[in-house]
């Protein structure tokens, strides 16, 4: 299938609207030098030139589907902190409403900084705490999540999880049986806390690193039977309809009632995959629209996610960046 029978599902982009719940953060980036050692550890010592943050984890999401053309409604919990006013700034500036993030006081924003030196990252320093919110901030996000539902028109409710305390396992029950009851796509992208609490998603975007943790069953990438073994076990524990497991430089493996299959990855130089996975479920959320087969999701997803490892630290893609890619990687890979 040539690039151009693809354009109609990046169309389809344009205006919908997706809900982004979980875990809102920033990325922060120290960049600099390493010219000595510290007279007090065998330790180098970078000396700062610049610093800048970013939205990460589902403020990434949000970011991605407001780039790709479509209308972003972001919930979760934030500090009561210059981090939380800096990512509410930063917000605003990009045009995505922050009306539904809900201040905590009890916790702070997370952060997490990045020391890069020389395009390389030396070392991560996390600043979070990762205990469930409260009984009752899960009641007001659900609350939210429900007024959302009720005000626009969803397309699709994405769970951004990455085990910093606001997806709980009574939340997911809940968004999962609020979105089945108003016909609405789910997308999970899991961490292994609620890993087997994801039951009857639409589409369901581990790594391969969280399937081996969640399942402790070995995986050889190349023998794909092994890993369609394991997803085989799931689709029995889970019941979803979509397996998209991404494996970074060898592609997405797609699993759903009908086929499976591994969709290669497309040629890249890898800079940083930083963010990659925000910005293949906010593209395969897209997707869903079109109700195209799930190979093509694999397919569009590879570009948007390799273009985002070229450069360093979190990006945004757009349908004209991933158009202008798509075709060279189709041919390059002899993919139909």
């Amino acid at each position: 299938m040539p690039a151009t029978a693809y354009q109609h599902i990046l169309d389809n982009f344009a205006n919908q609207h997706c809900i982004i719940l979980g875990d809102i953060m920033i990325d922060a980036y120290q960049y600099g030098t390493i010219d000595r050692i510290s007279p007090e550890a065998p330790i180098p010592v970078v000396n700062t030139t610049s610093k800048n943050y970013k939205l990460g984890g589902a403020a990434n999401v949000a970011a991605n589907i407001k780039a790709l053309g479509a209308i972003p409604h972001l919930l979760g919990v934030v500090g009561q902190d210059t981090m939380a006013a800096l990512m509410l700034q930063e917000l605003q500036q990009q045009d995505i409403h922050a009306s539904n993030i809900i201040i905590d006081t009890s916790r702070p924003t997370t952060v997490k900084t990045r020391i890069i030196v020389q395009n390389k990252q030396v070392i991560r320093l996390d600043e979070e705490k990762i205990h469930y919110i409260t009984q009752e901030l899960q009641e007001e996000i659900l609350q939210r999540t429900t007024q959302l539902i009720e005000q626009y028109p969803i397309d699709c409710i994405i769970l951004e999880d990455y085990d910093k305390g606001v997806i709980t396992p009574y939340l997911i029950q809940k968004i999962i049986d609020l979105a089945k009851k108003n016909n609405i796509p789910t997308l999970a992208d899991p961490k292994n806390r609620q890993f087997y609490n994801y039951n009857e998603i639409t589409l369901f975007k581990p790594n391969l690193k969280e399937i081996i943790d969640a399942t402790t069953q070995n995986i050889d990438i190349q023998n794909i039977q092994t890993l369609e073994s394991v997803v085989n076990k799931l689709k029995n524990i889970l019941n979803n309809q979509i397996y998209f497991i991404t494996l970074s430089e060898f592609g997405i493996y797609v699993s759903d009632a009908n086929s499976s299959t591994l969709i290669p990855a497309r040629t890249t130089n890898i800079i940083d995959v930083t963010g990659a996975g925000d910005v293949v479920v906010a593209v395969a959320a897209l997707c869903l629209k079109s109700k195209t087969t799930a190979s093509n999701i694999a397919k569009i997803c590879n570009v948007a996610g390799s273009l985002a490892c070229e450069k360093m630290g979190s990006v945004t893609i757009t349908t004209t960046q991933i158009v202008a890619e798509l075709e060279y990687y189709l041919v390059d890979k002899n993919i139909q």
